[in-house]
């Protein structure tokens, strides 16, 4: 797996970009992401239970 080249760039406090690695699958790191809302969590919820069904069918 190639290593990402890219970095967070939020801007910090102090006005520079921050260095760190984003996260898997975002451009922000874990600091810089936020939590999730609301219409991320049903999403997320009914992916994990459409992939629930999928195994039980099997």
């Amino acid at each position: 797996m190639p290593k990402q080249l890219f970095k967070c760039g939020h801007r910090t406090k102090k006005g520079t970009a921050c260095r760190k690695e984003p996260m898997t699958g975002t451009s922000r790191c874990e600091q810089h992401q936020g939590s999730l809302t609301s219409y991320a969590v049903a999403r997320h919820k009914k992916r994990e239970a459409k992939k629930a069904g999928k195994c039980r069918k099997k």
